[in-house]
């Protein structure tokens, strides 16, 4: 993120880890695979959406 000061970053960061109760990343791929099976667009876009804060959320910016 080019231009945000270390409060932002955190900021954005800590909005974007996820709950506790949230499913696991196995699941999300999972149903990812399904809804690309079944061709179901908007599923694909959520859950791929999911995934991509999932893997972001542990990267030092």
């Amino acid at each position: 993120m080019f231009g945000m000061n270390n409060d932002e970053k955190l900021e954005i960061k800590k909005s974007e880890n996820f709950a506790d109760n949230q499913p696991s990343l196995s699941k999300l791929y999972k149903e990812l695979n399904q809804a690309i099976n079944s061709n179901n667009i908007q599923s694909i876009w959520e859950l791929s959406k999911s995934i991509t804060r999932y893997h972001f959320r542990t990267i030092d910016i």
